[in-house]
């Protein structure tokens, strides 16, 4: 774990060289933005994914390459019940999901007015944590949590619509690959949100 804590730290360092106040000429861009995030492995279901949202930085080295960090947070709640010789037994799970990466992201020339496709990766740690309360109709049975983090990394896609020089919508989709202990997960994560230019780019 401590060697992808160590490669999100270089991320992390290497967008920071770029931020230096030398080269900070307003070509920075801020994003608000809700997440659906599902998973798409064999036996799951579109329909048991988590609603979240996000924030987004970019900077544009030039008017098409551009870095980035992202964080976004998914949260998520489901109960089952049964009952048998008039106990009812009640388990309740809610898990917490935190993603922190950091991007690198190409964008096209404008297909139409206002209209810029954009492709790239994203690299970093995911973070989730849950918490299972076992309760019946006589009380509490106590709960079970835990947390764990691993890495992961996503190539992505999305366009921005341009509704004024400054201020935009924002749509993208990404396939998040998260290797576990001797697992991999894989989730598709959808977006929607808007965007702020501190500047031309």
């Amino acid at each position: 774990m401590k060697k992808y804590v160590r490669i999100v730290a270089a991320l992390v360092l290497l967008l920071g060289c770029w931020l230096v106040p030398g080269r900070a000429q307003a070509q920075i861009q801020l994003n608000l933005t809700g997440n659906y995030l599902a998973p798409v492995e064999s036996g799951s279901s579109f329909s048991n994914g988590s609603w979240g949202g996000g924030v987004t930085g970019r900077y544009f080295l030039n008017r098409n390459l551009a870095v980035g960090l992202n964080a976004r947070y998914f949260s998520q709640r489901e109960s089952a019940s049964s009952s048998s010789g008039g106990i009812t037994a009640t388990a309740t799970a809610s898990v917490n999901r935190l993603q922190v990466t950091a991007q690198g992201e190409y964008f096209f020339n404008e297909v139409v007015p206002s209209l810029r496709p954009y492709a790239g990766l994203e690299a970093g740690m995911y973070r989730t944590a849950y918490k299972i309360d076992l309760t019946t109709n006589a009380g509490s049975l106590g709960s079970v949590s835990d947390n764990f983090t691993n890495f992961g990394f996503a190539p992505k896609a999305g366009v921005q619509y341009a509704l004024t020089p400054a201020l935009g919508v924002n749509v993208d989709a990404g396939l998040h690959l998260i290797f576990g202990e001797g697992t991999t997960s894989t989730a598709l994560l959808l977006g929607l949100g808007v965007y702020y230019n501190l500047g031309s780019n």
